[in-house]
């Protein structure tokens, strides 16, 4: 049996819980380094491998944008290696993220 980093399998619902500000908060507002700057990154990578895994290619690959060069972002090696990504791993945009992801994260 393969061994994941997440405790319990993931499903959309899981993970658009995981990404509220606060679980009582009914618009289901996705988590942002402005309000989480240490697990905002961990919780929108999630998301965008929820997109992958779903077949929406266009919002994964929108979401991984925004978060690859930041600092506990996805990095070169999860991305290029892990068999999570092989679903958007063939679109070019991809490999425009391969790239960005090899740069080193940006502290703002």
């Amino acid at each position: 049996m393969q061994r994941t980093r997440f405790a319990r399998p993931l499903n959309f619902h899981t993970v658009r819980c995981m990404t509220r500000r606060d679980s009582r908060d009914s618009d289901g507002k996705v988590y942002t380094v402005r309000y989480d700057a240490v697990d905002a990154t961990c919780y929108q990578t999630i998301l965008a491998l929820v997109y992958a895994w779903t077949g929406e290619r266009g919002a994964a690959l929108t979401q991984l944008e925004k978060i690859v060069r930041l600092p506990r972002g996805p990095d070169y090696g999860e991305l290029r290696f892990n068999p999570w990504w092989d679903e958007i791993r063939d679109d070019p945009r991809f490999d425009r993220l391969l790239s960005q992801a090899a740069l080193p994260p940006v502290y703002e």
